[in-house]
């Protein structure tokens, strides 16, 4: 099972001239890779909260084992979309020297990417899924892995567009009408949750007056990361992070004094979960 490779046989195959892997398994391992930043981050935190003998978030607990479900789900899905293009390989070889034969072999090709096309809208599915729980490991995991969140909230979005891809390219030889439309309303639905889900989480439209610069320190602001951390993270010096705070707040027409600046900017991010 392409699964149970380790990482240079599986690339190995990757890298041949056989069709699979292919696009698809490799959206649904890295959903998996997804989850597992997911989980790590999580668990990365209720360990520190463990040896601090302080509560555990019993959130990211709850996160991590519905990852590890989504993540298994995810593995299998590698193998079921190999064997998926196997059997549309197999259609494209059936008989065609008579008429019946054609009108067979055209239905049998249609049914085949019928069948190839449930994985990537299964790995689609589980991966807009996990958009919460990235988010979940990037607001309430510790600071010092909140990276392993955003980059687990990247390959998501990723891996959603690849599995559409993969959906896509089997449509055009399936003769089911309804089962077309049934695909087309299950990526609208899918890609537009996701859609939603990167302008809620993202930025808040106010964030268009800053610079690319800015935004980043914002960002770490939003973090609750003190301008020594964000000077450290950026590679800046505390001055130039002070400035570009007082840039920030300026252009988002924040004052007040310090704590209440930064309280009124992570409310002004805050806000964005009400359009989910």
């Amino acid at each position: 099972m392409l699964r149970d490779l380790a990482i240079p046989d599986f690339l190995d195959k990757l890298n041949s001239s056989e069709p699979t892997p292919g696009g698809g398994g490799c959206a649904a391992l890295n959903g998996a890779i997804a989850a597992g930043l997911i989980q790590m981050v999580c668990n990365v935190t209720t360990n520190k909260m463990l040896k601090k003998e302080q509560p555990v978030d019993k959130e990211l607990v709850k996160t991590v084992l519905v990852a590890k479900n989504y993540q298994d789900e995810l593995l299998r899905l590698i193998d079921l979309d190999a064997e998926a293009f196997g059997i549309v390989i197999n259609s494209y070889k059936l008989p065609k020297s008579t008429d019946g034969e054609k009108a067979a072999r055209v239905l049998g090709i249609s049914e085949a990417c019928k069948k190839a096309c449930k994985p990537p809208l299964d790995t689609l599915d589980i991966c807009v899924k996990l958009l919460p729980l990235a988010r979940t490991s990037i607001e309430r995991g510790d600071k010092n892995v909140v990276s392993d969140g955003y980059v687990a909230g990247r390959m998501l979005l990723a891996c959603i567009w690849s599995a559409v891809y993969n959906v896509n390219i089997n449509t055009g030889s399936i003769k089911d009408a309804d089962f077309l439309r049934e695909v087309e309303r299950l990526g609208t639905e899918y890609v537009d949750r996701r859609t939603r889900y990167r302008i809620s989480y993202a930025e808040p439209a106010e964030f268009a007056a800053l610079t690319e610069r800015e935004r980043e320190v914002a960002r770490l602001m939003v973090q609750r990361l003190g301008n020594s951390e964000i000077a450290e993270r950026l590679y800046l010096s505390v001055g130039s992070v002070k400035q570009y705070t007082s840039g920030i707040y300026s252009k988002l027409h924040i004052d007040g004094d310090t704590r209440t600046k930064r309280r009124r900017l992570i409310k002004l991010v805050g806000k964005q979960d009400t359009d989910k």
